[in-house]
């Protein structure tokens, strides 16, 4: 696997996820979209180990770059 810039790589998504992630939000109620969102991030953490892991390390070089 070639390591690219999260821009560069190719997304999952259709036409299809896009309408009904329109619909989710026009029409559901704030705690059914919470728990959607929680399953939808939990599903995609759990698939793509490797971005997860670096994810502190890109934090603390943000941090470092502009602290608070």
């Amino acid at each position: 696997m070639t390591s690219q810039h999260w821009a560069q790589q190719h997304e999952r998504g259709s036409k299809f996820f896009l309408n009904l992630t329109r619909l989710i939000v026009q029409y559901c109620p704030l705690w059914l979209i919470r728990l959607i969102t929680f399953i939808v991030v939990s599903y995609f953490s759990h698939l793509k180990k490797k971005p997860a892991e670096i994810l502190p390390a890109t934090n603390n070089a943000y941090n470092e770059l502009f602290p608070t």
